[in-house]
């Protein structure tokens, strides 16, 4: 994998998610890899909603947690925003 890879993935992930939400998504974080040359991890936190996208080996990770219930979800992004990560993602969206 080259030294570009994850963030050409995380720009085109972003890509996807504006679109589909019409750029109204919140402007997530991200982290780099240990040795900072990479993106890693784009992730998305309003204190009580917690959603990551971890770029692993090849695949997207998908993770969110909700504090106040603890509630976990995880499933692997393909380049489909499935209704379940749709309904996640509202969490994050800046306008009605």
């Amino acid at each position: 994998m080259s030294v570009f890879a994850s963030s050409k993935r995380a720009k085109d992930l972003m890509e996807i998610l504006d679109n589909y939400f019409d750029y109204y998504l919140a402007e997530p974080d991200m982290a780099p890899n240990g040795d900072n040359t990479d993106v890693a991890m784009v992730c998305f936190d309003n204190g009580e909603d917690h959603l990551e996208f971890e770029f692993v080996d090849g695949l997207i990770e998908v993770f969110y947690l909700k504090r106040s219930t603890n509630e976990m979800y995880e499933e692997y992004f393909d380049g489909t925003i499935s209704e379940k990560l749709k309904e996640l993602l509202q969490h994050f969206v800046l306008k009605e």
